[in-house]
């Protein structure tokens, strides 16, 4: 038994080491963090915003991303039904988009996609 809590302590102390060791090699670098849950992606490529499915599994992880593109996502699809729908009237009238809604339509800005609002 006290040969394991002997490991368990060294492997700590190397940890901490290490973690000691990598901010003095990059002080003031913040560690990278998943968009949705807040996880640390650190390790992940430079240009992940989410973590990955290797961490998370893949149904979770496609549930993270999910978070972030689905608000958007519903908004142009309404957008769009309204505007393929008959009306008497301009869309301007139907369609009101409060700041929210404005910056995530941005996302598509200059794409196929945009909304032209």
């Amino acid at each position: 038994m006290s040969d394991n809590n002997q490991v368990v302590s060294f492997v700590h102390w190397i940890t901490r080491m290490w973690d000691s060791v990598t901010h003095q090699i990059h002080p003031g670098v913040a560690k990278k963090k998943c968009k949705i849950t807040g996880a640390d992606i650190s390790d992940q490529r430079p240009n992940s915003k989410f973590i990955s499915a290797q961490k998370e599994g893949y149904q979770e992880a496609q549930k993270i991303r999910n978070k972030d593109s689905n608000p958007r996502n519903r908004l142009r699809y309404k957008i769009n039904r309204i505007k393929e729908s008959p009306n008497l009237f301009k869309d301007n009238y139907f369609i009101v988009l409060n700041k929210e809604q404005k910056r995530l339509l941005e996302y598509w800005k200059g794409t196929e996609y945009d909304v032209d609002n």
